[in-house]
């Protein structure tokens, strides 16, 4: 017959001890592996007769055997440290536990539950269906068994520690070995499992100095009939599953070091000198001037800070710290829901942003400033900045990743063929439009000389629409500016082609060309 996990016992015992719970009850185990909460969804995923009274239903793997997990009402769930979860000895567990809900476990994390087998009772059977009563949470991890070098194979519940996710590292905890502890990249965690045979069953190995932790069995040496065994390999598809799932700690890691650093940074926008704290030194290599900074967030391609000064003002300058990202599949979803988690702030669309998809995130508490996220009109690139309420997040050309053959990339913001800023332009232009209204230099041409070759351009809002004004010349370049609100922005010196507009159909565009500097120039906009 075939091989199995034995089942632990004991623990079921220790449980019931501390919460008063039958000790006949069972308890599993294991990695989340999908969560169902959705009422219909849990209609079509629940066994026969659960019951109407279900909050939800999680499916887990324990050494690649999958068990479900019922939630009612009655079901506890407490969030338990990673390094203090002993699957031995799990009534010490919830002394240094605190509650949590349903909602709060999250995939990929590392489940201890104690609870009653649903429908008949068996007990030589693995319970695979549990109504749960206690669910312990040790947030991202892997369950993982010590084969200590030169010792004969034997499955071993003193040997049992856990693989859990520590930022962009894997800490391995072995409560009854704390000798054995130790923390590992995630690349060389990920870089070092292979399957690997223990004396005929097949376990996914995390391999270390020698020593194997495994953390999945992926297959089982099976007698078949007769006095003939056959050797049968994991597989690939159940190989493939147990892989994606030690992706996951590590994936939580980063996303969990992603929110704190959003946290971070969205907290130092409230200093004296905004993100003083996290300013480095100015960057030398930005073809149109940066500053870099101590905190980059993960994935990011880069981050640095932008000052923008008030031209022929006193005024403190403006600083705005952005991060730029190449974009794949789910990055724009992905660092809109961090951002949203992070801040626990909800989002709203920028129905004024052309031809890109950006979403913006404001805090009544915190009025002065504003997070965007922007997803370019090519979907190449995706943008996160923190920004004063006045200024309008945009995506620089000289700050943005180069792309490979080229000597730099274009904007976001633009296209280099028929980009969309010229083409919105050129529209304005051919139809109904008013004269651009005159641009006044700020100060003297000598006095206000940009030193890094750029010149500075003021745009003040006087009319109670959104303005959105475009700049189309040796840059591309869109300004949104909120009623009343001003912005200043950098431009290559050359000759440009400006339009402005306001959303309403009721006020005409306006259309002009310039030639701008390296001096400081500005411009009002009102309705006459």
């Amino acid at each position: 017959m075939r091989r199995a996990l034995l089942r632990l016992r004991p623990l079921c015992l220790a449980v019931a001890m501390l919460t008063g719970l039958p000790a006949w009850a069972d308890d599993i185990g294991g990695s989340v592996t999908k969560i169902v909460i959705d009422r219909q969804e849990l209609a079509k995923a629940l066994p026969p007769d659960a019951g109407t009274d279900v909050n939800g239903m999680i499916a887990i793997h324990e050494f690649g055997i999958p068990q479900v997990i019922i939630f009612k009402p009655t079901t506890r769930c407490w969030k338990v440290p990673s390094d203090l979860i002993d699957p031995t000895q799990t009534a010490k567990d919830l002394g240094n536990a605190e509650p949590i809900k349903l909602n709060d476990i999250a995939l990929g994390d590392r489940l201890l539950v104690y609870g009653q087998p649903f429908g008949k009772k068996n007990r030589n059977a693995i319970v695979h269906v549990i109504v749960a009563e206690v669910v312990m949470d040790a947030g991202p991890g892997l369950l993982a068994h010590h084969w200590h070098p030169h010792e004969m194979f034997s499955l071993n519940w003193q040997k049992f520690g856990s693989f859990s996710g520590d930022g962009l590292s894997m800490k391995y905890t072995e409560p009854h070995s704390p000798a054995h502890n130790f923390t590992m990249s995630c690349e060389e965690f990920l870089g070092s499992t292979q399957m690997v045979k223990h004396q005929g069953g097949y376990y996914l190995d995390v391999q270390r100095g020698g020593e194997s932790f495994s953390v999945f069995e992926g297959g089982t040496y099976d007698p078949v009939l007769g006095s003939q065994n056959e050797d049968r390999s994991p597989d690939g598809k159940v190989v493939s599953v147990f892989q994606e799932l030690l992706k996951v700690p590590c994936s939580q890691g980063r996303d969990a070091q992603f929110r704190s650093k959003v946290l971070a940074v969205w907290r130092a926008s409230e200093e004296a000198e905004p993100f003083v704290s996290i300013r480095g030194d100015f960057d030398l290599a930005s073809a149109t001037g940066s500053w870099k900074t101590r905190v980059q967030l993960p994935d990011a391609d880069r981050c640095f800070l932008i000052r923008t000064l008030h031209p022929g003002s006193t005024a403190p300058p403006l600083w705005t710290y952005s991060c730029i990202f190449r974009s794949s599949t789910d990055t724009y979803e992905r660092v809109v829901k961090l951002v949203q988690t992070a801040l626990n702030l909800e989002y709203r669309p920028d129905e004024t942003a052309g031809n890109v998809n950006q979403v913006l995130f404001s805090d009544p508490s915190k009025p002065a400033w504003k997070v965007v996220v922007t997803k370019n009109s090519d979907s190449s690139l995706v943008m996160l900045t923190i920004v004063p309420l006045q200024l309008a997040a945009s995506m620089p050309e000289g700050l943005l990743p180069s792309e490979p053959g080229s000597t730099r990339a274009p904007s976001p913001s633009s296209q280099t063929s028929g980009g969309s800023i010229s083409e919105e332009i050129e529209k304005i232009r051919s139809g109904e439009h008013v004269p651009f209204p005159p641009i006044q230099p700020i100060g003297g041409a000598s006095s206000s000389a940009s030193a890094n070759g750029m010149g500075a351009f003021a745009v003040r809002n006087d009319t109670s629409y959104t303005l959105t004004v475009l700049f189309s010349g040796p840059t591309e370049r869109r300004v949104e500016v909120v009623p009343g609100g001003s912005s200043s922005i950098e431009l290559l010196p050359g000759s440009y082609k400006v339009a402005a507009r306001v959303n309403t159909l009721d006020v005409s565009p306006s259309y002009g060309e310039h030639v701008f500097d390296r001096t400081s120039a500005g411009v009002t906009f009102y309705i006459q």
